[in-house]
């Protein structure tokens, strides 16, 4: 009985070691999976998040820019009869910016900046430290104590802050197809600010009726970075933003502003460019809102793909750890049963040698 004993421990213990390194083998790779889907749902989760807050700071922005325009005809309006119209209409826009940045500052709250990097952080803390210029640059716009240009510059300073930080979205994906919607979206929203630029700047040059050498460098190089920023646009959109780009930007806007904006580059060393300034606002204000249409496009669609692919991710993780642990269960009591039934097959041949060496032994 007591060899019985000891054949059974040793045994039990022999089958132990023979099932232990697969069943941790398994477990490793279980894990592993585990792991993976953890930090592809992790991933994704970020850039969901950070998604919303490019979104939001370039909803911001859009109300910038357009803050920044009203305030450019208010400084040059001073002492004009409609400077007071155009009062009420900036204090308006005043306080849809103040709304949107509320709107911002709770995003801000709801994110960890480092899990974005400390490019993003540093950002970041760049683009908050303009916002906190903005109330005191308003009273100096109000009391007319400060030139159009610097309040032009300000304005377009804290807009580029606020759009490189949906730079970082590209940055943290590790997926192509989030990572060029995001490059994509980034780069219509660039070219965009500078269609906002060109169309102050050239409203100007279409009033003086000729351009400073100052202002042609400015408007071409305004030029150059659009096409350049559209080009990247269009070389990694998808093909339905694609589409949507190009059956919205079409008709009497787009048309309008190409021809005179190919006059203003021929007229470089004109006496006088001849484009009515009028026309040139508004139809420029109209292809912005084209501009904008699509905007808002890319937005939603980022926003859809960023969801969707965060949700996919967390139906995997969900998944992939209930496979693992199911697995890893059965292989457990799989091996208790095959380590039993071996003891006891051995405990029974050994009770029959037993049993044949007793009566061999009469």
């Amino acid at each position: 009985m007591l060899m019985s004993r000891s054949i059974h421990i040793s045994v039990r213990a022999k089958l132990i070691l023979m099932l232990l390194p697969p069943i941790l083998g398994l477990a490793y790779f279980s894990v592993s999976q585990v792991m993976s889907s953890y930090n592809l749902y992790w991933e994704h989760d970020k850039i969901q998040s950070l998604s919303q807050s490019s979104v939001q700071a370039a909803t911001l922005v859009h109300e910038l820019q357009k803050e920044r325009g009203l305030t450019a005809d208010f400084i040059d309006s001073q002492g004009k009869e409609f400077a007071t119209q155009l009062s009420v209409q900036l204090s308006v826009q005043r306080k849809l910016v103040d709304a949107e940045i509320e709107q911002w500052d709770l995003r801000v709250k709801l994110n960890s900046t480092q899990d974005y990097g400390s490019e993003f952080a540093a950002g970041l803390a760049k683009s908050n430290r303009q916002l906190m210029k903005l109330v005191p640059t308003r009273a100096k716009i109000s009391n007319l104590s400060i030139n159009a240009k610097d309040a032009f510059d300000y304005f377009s300073t804290l807009n580029l802050n606020l759009l490189n930080l949906s730079e970082a979205l590209p940055k943290i994906s590790s997926e192509s197809s989030m990572g060029n919607r995001a490059a994509a979206y980034t780069s219509f929203l660039y070219s965009m600010e500078r269609a906002y630029i060109e169309s102050a700047l050239m409203a100007g040059v279409f009033v003086e009726d000729n351009f400073s050498t100052v202002n042609y460098q400015k408007f071409f190089g305004l030029v150059a970075m659009q096409s350049t920023y559209m080009n990247v646009f269009q070389s990694i959109a998808t093909p339905e933003a694609l589409a949507f780009y190009r059956n919205t930007l079409a008709g009497e806007y787009i048309a309008e502003t190409k021809k005179m904006r190919n006059i203003a580059i021929n007229s470089a060393k004109k006496n006088s460019i001849g484009v009515d300034s009028t026309h040139w606002v508004k139809m420029q204000a109209g292809k912005i809102k084209l501009l904008k249409n699509v905007d808002d496009w890319l937005a939603a669609d980022l926003l859809r793909f960023s969801a969707e692919s965060t949700e996919a991710a967390r139906s995997s993780l969900i998944t992939v750890s209930v496979i693992a642990l199911i697995v890893f269960m059965l292989s457990v009591l799989f091996s208790y049963h095959v380590q039993n039934y071996m003891v006891k097959y051995l405990d029974y041949v050994n009770d029959i040698a037993t049993s044949i060496a007793a009566a061999s032994a009469r």
